[in-house]
């Protein structure tokens, strides 16, 4: 009798554990897959608040009245640094564009940073920048076209900086146009 006893629960201890196995084969990998995203959302609950208590960073960018074009931003350690502002919440460094459009600076370190820009003219009236506030295709805008590049100009200013680089497509259209009837027209072609 004890030797029955002991075949069926060795039987048992086999059949369970083979469902161990199994249910190992499945749970493990959830298991990591759960943790590890535990751990990214807690990684990034870390930085979110390490980013709020350091304040949010804003680059200003002083443009000459009335100025359309390209800035390029060069920099040089004999450069005047920028002006910087600190308050509770927000580091403000601003920078002064020259009348040629260059903006020479010592460090591009603080435009490396997350940052939201701001721009104004000279005679203090507000530029909006593209991505950051709401403008209107046909408005002048400053937009920060590359790591050393600004443009400030409109829409069709920055689909044209693009184009010249190489970027998008021709200026040309696709074909004839047509008139009320369907009859071909003269072909529209810009240049």
């Amino acid at each position: 009798m004890l030797a029955e006893v002991t075949d069926t629960m060795t039987h048992c201890n086999s059949r369970s554990t083979r469902f161990v196995v199994i249910n190992a084969r499945i749970i493990v990998p959830i298991i990591s897959v759960c943790v590890m995203l535990a751990l990214m959302l807690l990684a990034t609950g870390v930085f979110y608040m390490w980013k709020r208590s350091q304040g949010e960073v804003v680059i200003e960018y002083v443009i000459p009245n009335g100025f359309r074009g390209i800035i390029f931003i060069v920099e040089s350690p004999s450069a005047a640094a920028p002006i910087v502002e600190r308050s509770r919440n927000e580091t403000t460094y601003t920078y002064f564009v020259s009348n040629d459009g260059r903006l020479v600076v010592r460090s591009e370190e603080p435009m490396d940073l997350w940052h939201h820009t701001r721009s104004r003219y000279r005679d203090g009236q507000k530029l909006p920048a593209r991505g950051f506030d709401v403008v209107a295709e046909d408005d002048v805008a400053l937009v920060e076209i590359s790591g050393n590049a600004i443009l400030v100009g409109t829409v069709q200013d920055e689909k044209d900086y693009w184009r010249r680089q190489g970027y998008g497509p021709p200026i040309v259209s696709p074909g004839p146009l047509r008139d009320e009837r369907g009859q071909k027209t003269e072909t529209n072609r810009e240049n």
